[in-house]
C-alpha cells in the first residue's frame, strides 16, 4: 500500500488471551504499545499526535530521536541488535551489533528513487519497535 502511495500509520496493540499469569514468559499481556509523542497528556494532544502520524509501535525498543536532514536520516534508539532502513525501492540498509554488543544509532543516506522510508529496530531480546513510513518529499522543502 505504501509503494502505491497510500499513507497510512502503524499501530500495535495486544492480542492477549491471558492464558498465563504475570510473569510468566508465556503471558501475552502488555506486548505491545503504540507511543506518542505528545507535548501531554490530554485528549487533544494524543488526538493530533495520532492524526499527525507523531508516534512509533514497539514491544520493547525505545526510539529517542529520528531526524532526516539533506538526505541523511539518523536514529538514536535504546540498546538495539539491528537498526534497519526500508524504503519504497525495496531497497534495504542495515546496522548489526557485533556479537555481544549493541548498536545505539544508526546513519542512513537515501537514494534519489526512495519515495519513503522506515526503520526497525530489534532489541536485545530480539523485539521490534517500528517506525512509520516517512514520504521524503515531504520533507525536501526549505520551510521543513
Amino acid at each position: 500500500m505504501l509503494r502505491s502511495g497510500k499513507r497510512l500509520f502503524c499501530t500495535m496493540a495486544d492480542d492477549n488471551h491471558n492464558e498465563f499469569t504475570f510473569g510468566d514468559v508465556r503471558c501475552d499481556s502488555f506486548g505491545g504499545k503504540t507511543v506518542f509523542l505528545c507535548d501531554s497528556l490530554s485528549y487533544e494532544s494524543v488526538i493530533s499526535a495520532m492524526q499527525s502520524g507523531s508516534f512509533y509501535c514497539t514491544r520493547e525498543p525505545e526510539i529517542f530521536e529520528l531526524t532526516l536532514e539533506n538526505g541523511k536520516v539518523h536514529i538514536e534508539c535504546s540498546q538495539a541488535q539491528r537498526i534497519a532502513l526500508s524504503t519504497a525501492g525495496r531497497r534495504s540498509k542495515a546496522l548489526h551489533a557485533s556479537e555481544g554488543e549493541y548498536v545505539t544509532q544508526a546513519d542512513f543516506q537515501l537514494e534519489d528513487e526512495d519515495v519513503y522510508f522506515r526503520i526497525e529496530v530489534t532489541g536485545p531480546s530480539g523485539k521490534k519497535a517500528n517506525t512509520n513510513a516517512y514520504f521524503v518529499e515531504d520533507y525536501n522543502h526549505p520551510d521543513k
